[in-house]
């Protein structure tokens, strides 16, 4: 049926499969900092980054602090920093030895994931990866150490190891 009398959508999603966007400011992205080596990070906030919103976090102390809560969480999370009134989740799915291979996320509008929900969202995108790591053989979520590093067996893996080696 086609008719030009239908009311739009309230919310258009679009794809930004294959487009470009700062990692600072997006759920996905801040995962993928939180994985970095810190040689690395330290490289990538030494650039200036951009306020896409009033919420967005570009001062370096402030995204450090996010990132490590990333790393303890294993979550992150985009509050209308990205896009005025979009909210994101995100999780790793973790591949060999405890390294993103994958990311899980689940975006909306803020007046439909409210912050009652936000516990609910998180845990969903932690089980969400989860799945996904243990289909694709990958086996549980390493456990997180108090400083942020992932304990994997009777080793500690720090940011920088070959992949599959503990210490």
């Amino acid at each position: 049926m086609c008719s030009s009398d239908l009311d739009p959508p309230s919310v258009v999603s679009v794809s930004w499969l294959g487009r470009e966007f700062p990692l600072h400011a997006s759920s996905p992205g801040k995962l993928v900092l939180a994985s970095l080596a810190p040689d690395d990070l330290d490289r990538f906030l030494a650039e200036p980054r951009q306020a896409l919103t009033e919420r967005t976090i570009t001062d370096e102390l402030a995204l450090r602090e996010e990132l490590a809560r990333v790393r303890a969480s294993g979550v992150a999370a985009s509050d209308e920093e990205f896009e005025s009134g979009c909210i994101g989740f995100s999780a790793a799915v973790n591949g060999w030895a405890g390294r993103p291979a994958a990311i899980v996320s689940v975006t909306g509008p803020s007046f439909r994931m409210r912050p009652n929900r936000f516990p609910f969202y998180r845990q969903e995108v932690l089980n969400c990866a989860d799945a996904a790591a243990s289909a694709l053989g990958y086996g549980p979520r390493p456990k997180q150490v108090s400083d942020g590093r992932r304990a994997r067996g009777h080793g500690i893996l720090r940011h920088g190891d070959e992949a599959g080696t503990d210490r």
